[in-house]
């Protein structure tokens, strides 16, 4: 993937992120499959980053 294919994914993932913000802010874990599926779009992320 390249930077500008990455660009809105990590928009989209910013805006998942601010969502959890206050989730966890109210002392609360996301419920398991969201958790799960916002970890592993975090590692694909990364994976781009590292790549």
């Amino acid at each position: 993937m390249n930077a500008r294919e990455l660009a809105p994914v990590v928009q989209d993932l910013v805006s998942v992120l601010d969502n959890l913000s206050g989730t966890l802010s109210a002392g609360k874990y996301p419920e398991g499959a969201k958790g799960k599926a916002i970890a592993a779009a975090l590692r694909k992320v990364a994976d781009e980053l590292e790549a």
